[in-house]
């Protein structure tokens, strides 16, 4: 019962006596259950006082818990003979319970490792597509220059790029070519980048240009050696996207 309401009802039920002015619904639960676990495992008669101390502190629960139409019911078994015929079905009762508190930490600590081995696997199958991933990665002059930077110059770098930058497999230089920032553009040139790679869709940095068609970017890059006849997967060079802008 107390695993259905944890994980059913969402109540925490406590193993420990909650202080007398804590009287909500999982105080209370949690006193009836703190000394039905006490009274189990008594291995000695207990006085008078401790009696009532305990009886009333659970009265009050079961009335809170129930309704005030089991005060009765409580003053009644409160003052009743014990049937000792009942004897054994109570003591199977308590071993049962107990048996089901023990399936219940049981129970517990298999959720936890189910939860850490679904992490595992998570992150087995988060590190398989970083390897992956790695294999298809192409070291430039760039990504090397800023490897150097983040291992011996600085702790931190940032790196930008638009939505969708990895998919495309574009490069910084793609980038800078296709937003026309030609300062940027002669930086990664200065680092000797490769000028001619191509983006997943076969574009090179000069397409990008004649794209944007910023006629300073697309200069320095003819200067610098841009292949000009090197053409996209739709089969499109620079001077084929160069003539559609201009039509």
């Amino acid at each position: 019962m107390v695993l259905l309401l944890r994980n059913l009802a969402d109540v925490c039920v406590g193993d420990c006596l909650p202080f007398s002015t804590n009287v909500n619904l999982a105080a209370d639960l949690s006193r009836i259950k703190y000394y039905r676990n006490t009274i189990a495992h008594l291995d000695k008669v207990i006085t008078d006082i401790e009696f009532n101390v305990m009886w009333e502190d659970i009265y009050m629960a079961v009335q809170r818990l129930g309704g005030p139409g089991f005060k009765a019911d409580c003053d009644v078994l409160k003052t009743a003979e014990f049937d000792s015929t009942k004897e054994y079905v109570n003591l199977q009762f308590i071993k049962t319970e107990n048996r089901l508190t023990i399936m219940e930490d049981n129970m517990t600590q298999l959720m936890k490792k189910i939860f850490t081995l679904e992490l595992e696997q998570k992150y087995a199958e988060e590190y398989v597509y970083w390897v992956q991933d790695a294999q298809t990665f192409h070291q430039t002059v760039a990504s090397a220059s800023i490897t150097d930077i983040m291992l011996n110059k600085s702790d931190f770098i940032v790196i930008t790029g638009g939505p969708g930058t990895g998919q495309k497999g574009q490069t910084a230089l793609h980038i800078a070519c296709s937003e026309g920032y030609v300062d940027c553009v002669k930086t990664l040139l200065n680092y000797k980048c490769d000028i001619n790679m191509c983006d997943k869709k076969d574009k090179t940095a000069l397409i990008y240009a004649c794209e944007s068609q910023d006629e300073n970017v697309v200069d320095l890059l003819i200067d610098n050696k841009a292949d000009v006849n090197k053409s996209d997967n739709n089969g499109l060079s620079p001077l084929h996207i160069v003539v559609q802008k201009k039509t």
